[in-house]
């Protein structure tokens, strides 16, 4: 394996060989960076063995893949430094008719055992046939020569301006909760919040107030940033009073609870969705029409600028509001980009006996590569055997952009 550096610049290079089956080893001399100088070419000698050498059977191909390496990472130096190679091993004898396990043997055991067997055929009185080795053929190694290609600049498109807004506060939780005395306390928890009040009083982000359910009353809850408000409304309802002759536990007030009710921002249009969870609730009103207890809409630039969800059953009701932040008007640039395209990309096999080959062909592009190696605008490649499943990715380029074409193959 040989590299190149074309460039002004010294570069270090790593080599990795690896093998679909994993059955080989390689050996490389020398092992780990190589650094190659500006515009000299250094050598990497690759050996190879298979893991499980049989004495006998068939040739056995591997198909192995070469790629030099930046040190230390798995990242190509290169888009372009990725070849493929086939290495052959032969057994000494060529045959098809024994066993995997006879075949796994080393020659002096088959030596012994055929020595075994002659005496055997030769104390019965049998002729003896002649056995027929096939020639062993060397190990043949792939040889390589992988030129870096230069770094392509990216295509670079005109942005436009997307409107730049402001997340509202969240409240996560704003509810009444009754302990096992009959004792009521509002609990609330807020996020992204920088003023919040509660009846008009300032309270921090989260908290717990008791209070005293003697009549029914409203709680506001107001949490404002410099993206917007959200008011959260909750309406106290006392219990009805039940006369018995025995004394009973305290009543606990189940109120509906709305636990989620937020606006969130899309971050690269701007566009607003409305998202809210209920849970107890018999009826539930977004701006006076019937919802779901989970759901989630997307707003218009026209939509109404003040939302209000309202839970309700037996025991009250439980309303929040969400203000939509003011929007800047958009604006924008108008760009027209001619980007290249792939009228042909296909696989064609024109009858039997002959092998595959992926055609293709581009227009308006500049470069174009197949599975990230360089190739012609308009050309074929042939697919050599044994094929396998594989999916070929063909990239078209120029100035303002890039297309892909893909085919697939599925071998069975």
């Amino acid at each position: 394996m040989k590299w190149k550096n074309p460039t002004n610049g010294p570069v270090s290079i790593e080599l990795a060989v690896r093998d679909t089956e994993d059955g080989v080893r390689t050996f490389l001399d020398p092992e780990g960076p190589v650094p190659v100088p500006p515009g000299q070419e250094r050598s990497v000698q690759v050996t190879v063995r298979p893991r499980n050498r049989e004495t006998i059977g068939p040739p056995h191909p591997y198909e192995l893949e070469f790629r030099g390496l930046r040190p230390g990472t798995e990242d190509l130096q290169e888009p372009g430094l990725k070849r493929f190679g086939q290495f052959t091993y032969t057994p000494p004898l060529r045959t098809l008719a024994l066993p995997p396990w006879l075949r796994r043997l080393p020659f002096w055991a088959l030596l012994a055992l055929l020595l075994l067997l002659l005496a055997l055929l030769f104390l019965a009185g049998k002729g003896v046939g002649h056995v027929v080795a096939g020639g062993q053929r060397p190990i043949s190694v792939p040889t390589v020569t992988t030129i870096p290609s230069p770094t392509r600049q990216a295509a670079t498109a005109i942005p436009t301006v997307a409107p730049t807004t402001v997340a509202p506060p969240t409240i996560q939780a704003f509810g009444l909760q009754v302990g096992p005395k009959g004792e009521t306390t509002i609990a609330w928890q807020i996020l992204g919040a920088k003023q919040i009040t509660l009846d008009g009083r300032p309270v921090g982000s989260s908290g717990q107030m008791a209070i005293k359910v003697a009549e029914a009353r409203t709680l506001e809850l107001t949490a404002s940033d410099d993206g917007g408000s959200i008011v959260r409304i909750l309406r106290v309802v006392p219990p009805p009073v039940k006369r018995l002759a025995l004394p009973l536990p305290a009543l606990r007030i189940g109120f509906p609870e709305i636990r989620r009710f937020s606006l969130r921002l899309d971050p690269r249009t701007g566009a607003p969705t409305l998202t809210w969870e209920v849970r107890g609730a018999d009826v539930r009103l977004l701006n006076n029409k019937p919802v779901t207890s989970a759901g989630s809409e997307s707003l218009s630039t026209s939509a109404a600028p003040r939302y209000v969800l309202q839970a309700m059953n037996a025991a009250g009701e439980t309303t929040s509001v969400v203000s939509l932040p003011s929007l800047p008007s958009p604006r924008s640039q108008r760009a027209i980009l001619h980007l290249p395209s792939i009228p042909l990309f296909t696989l064609r096999h024109l009858h039997d006996g002959q092998p595959y080959s992926l055609v293709w062909k581009t227009t308006n592009a500049t470069a174009a590569t197949l599975n990230g190696a360089a190739v012609p605008l308009s050309g074929s490649q042939i697919l050599h055997p044994p094929l396998s499943s594989k999916t070929y990715i063909l990239a078209a380029r120029n100035p303002n952009g890039q297309v892909n074409g893909y085919v697939k193959i599925t071998v069975k």
